[in-house]
């Protein structure tokens, strides 16, 4: 092998072995936010939207508890699979909507190494008599709203989904996938990640 070569292979090594590992907060911080302005009842007001895709590339923060079928969550859950996390709350219309759709990727993907797991507003009791009538087929975690208040600060923007890799790094954020009606594109990118995950090799 000629010595350029071999130098080059060298350096490409290394940097892959010291990639820095951002964390969730770094990330959080440095999130570009932007101010809109809303009609509130006092008249306009700004609001302060963060850009969640700033989280890409980060790692999942380190998070523990149950889901409401007694399932533990903690860093064994994740680590070694691919994760889809979808925060929501009852009675948010596009995040009821894109329900059916998000069922289909449980059915499709049952066979696979993927957590589905729903992190919601609401109590738990609430969640268990919603999905009696409406079957939301994601692990269902108990104490949601604590979990999003303090550990991922997520305020707007729902629904909003994570792909998380097996090395529990977010490689994909999307606000809203929509009904079964029509493949959007935000349900083709998001699909395609998966594939992506599931088969870095390939991609």
């Amino acid at each position: 092998m000629k010595p350029l070569k071999y130098l080059l292979l060298c350096s490409i090594f290394i940097s892959c072995a010291t990639e820095r590992i951002v964390s969730y907060d770094e990330a959080y911080k440095n999130c570009v936010v932007d101010t809109i302005q809303v009609q509130g009842a006092q008249g306009p007001m700004d609001v302060y939207m963060r850009r969640y895709q700033g989280l890409i590339g980060a790692q999942l923060p380190e998070f523990s508890g149950k889901c409401i079928n007694g399932k533990e969550i903690n860093t064994a859950y994740f680590e070694g699979n691919i994760s889809i996390i979808n925060f929501w709350f009852i009675g948010c219309q596009p995040c009821e909507v894109e329900i059916p759709f998000i069922n289909q990727m449980v059915d499709k993907y049952k066979a696979s190494d993927i957590n589905f797991l729903a992190i919601g507003l609401n109590a738990a009791a609430d969640i268990e008599e919603f999905v009696l009538t409406k079957p939301f087929n994601f692990d269902h975690f108990q104490s949601g709203k604590f979990i999003i208040d303090e550990k991922f600060r997520i305020d707007w923007g729902y629904p909003t989904t994570f792909i998380v890799n097996r090395e529990m790094k977010i490689v994909h954020i999307t606000n809203g996938l929509g009904g079964n009606a029509k493949a959007s594109k935000n349900q083709r990118q998001f699909m395609r990640q998966i594939e992506k995950s599931i088969k870095p090799d390939n991609s």
